[in-house]
């Protein structure tokens, strides 16, 4: 094993404006800016559950266009169960991010199908629109069944799903 020698290198940092304003005393305690954001994604929800609406509605005009080739079907429901699924996440609504991940793994279990096998996708978009955020409320007994008949119909169709991943907070 080497020894490293030591050097006469002096390194200098350039003052900039960021290192100056760092150095500075002040800033928001860590709780208070947790809060600040809190309530900031709080401020947004109704703007982002229109838009939960939106690509919902989106996903079942994809399902009764007959002009769209099934490939283009297929990447279509799946960038905008992918969107579902980022804003569902964000704003709470786990049972939603949920069947929008079996309609990507479905779309993803469909890749090359051609014809009425696309159909299928019926499930998992009636699935998402009973979901969704101002849709008559489910009970936690009907979410979770309904998510289960989800995963029954993947199961059945031998689409394999990923094991979910857990985050820590």
């Amino acid at each position: 094993m080497q020894e490293r020698k030591s050097s006469n290198i002096r390194y200098f940092r350039a003052p900039t404006r960021l290192s100056r304003l760092v150095e500075r005393p002040g800033g928001v305690w860590r709780p208070k800016a947790v809060a600040d954001a809190e309530r900031l994604v709080e401020s947004m929800r109704d703007a982002y559950v229109s838009a939960l609406e939106e690509l919902i509605a989106d996903l079942q005009c994809v399902q009764s266009d007959r002009s769209l080739a099934v490939p283009a079907k297929l990447d279509r429901f799946e960038r905008t169960a992918d969107r579902i699924i980022t804003v569902a996440g964000a704003f709470g609504y786990t049972a939603l991010a949920e069947a929008a991940m079996r309609l990507c793994d479905l779309v993803r279990g469909l890749d090359g199908c051609t014809g009425a096998a696309i159909e299928i996708v019926a499930v998992p978009i009636d699935a998402i629109r009973l979901l969704a955020p101002r849709a008559e409320m489910q009970s936690e007994i009907q979410t979770s069944r309904l998510l289960a008949e989800l995963q029954a119909l993947l199961d059945h169709l031998g689409i394999a799903t990923p094991a979910p991943v857990e985050v820590s907070p």
